[in-house]
């Protein structure tokens, strides 16, 4: 238990958090996730959250680096979640099965919220559940999202929350949305309290932009431009 526990919000039980995984599903989109349920649990010294790892079967999912987990349970036996979020990576339309979309629309109705992470927001707005609401996903699927789902409404930022849906980019984002998310819950220090732990310098907002800068991939392909502005940057004159 740590040595300085922090002040929770004492009305809130203990939140679960269903974590179904796809196969070929990104593991640090995962595990970003999951780090700040687990460090806020360790700070306050609290179970404020209980997670589980959910399986379309009983069988080891595969990540897209090719390590294999056990899920704690399956679709079949899930229920009681507080929010389930569905984690995909690279082939998500190859490896999302019309079981798991059924089980989705159907699990919907019994959970207050559902979110996804990376790719998974295609496979949330293939269940149904994304229509008419704002949604981020990663930006290599982003185009095709909005193309054949027209009533979702794809933005560009690092993660969303738009009422009972949480969406979310890839990489670590992850990690700043669910700090935001137990912030909200447990209040800003113990967000803030995260945040030191993993030595995160800030916590990153929801509406920034998740692409490089545009002159930062335009420098990136032509380093001779980049050495010419920064050389020019040098010499510039303070007025």
């Amino acid at each position: 238990m740590p040595a300085d526990i922090l002040p929770i919000n004492s009305d809130i039980g203990t939140f679960k958090v269903g974590f179904l995984l796809l196969e070929k599903f990104t593991l640090m989109a995962l595990s970003s996730a999951i780090e700040p349920l687990r460090m806020a649990n360790h700070l306050t010294g609290k179970h404020l959250y209980d997670w589980q790892l959910i399986g379309e079967s009983a069988e080891a999912i595969s990540t897209s680096g090719g390590i294999r987990l056990l899920p704690d349970t399956t679709i079949d036996d899930s229920i009681g979640f507080d929010l389930i979020i569905v984690v995909a990576g690279i082939n998500v339309k190859e490896n999302t099965h019309p079981k798991t979309v059924k089980w989705l629309t159907s699990i919907a109705r019994k959970t207050p919220l559902m979110g996804g992470l990376c790719t998974a927001p295609l496979v949330l707005a293939k269940a149904g559940l994304l229509d008419g609401y704002s949604c981020s996903a990663h930006w290599e699927c982003l185009a095709a999202l909005q193309e054949e789902y027209p009533l979702v409404y794809c933005n560009n930022h690092l993660f969303t929350f738009d009422r009972s849906r949480l969406t979310c980019t890839g990489g670590d984002v992850p990690l700043h949305m669910m700090i935001h998310l137990v912030a909200s819950q447990h209040g800003r220090a113990i967000g803030n309290a995260i945040s030191d732990m993993f030595v995160c310098d800030r916590v990153r907002d929801s509406q920034e932009p998740q692409r490089l800068r545009m002159e930062r991939q335009i420098f990136a392909n032509q380093p001779k431009l980049a050495d010419a502005v920064q050389l020019m940057e040098a010499n510039i004159e303070e007025p």
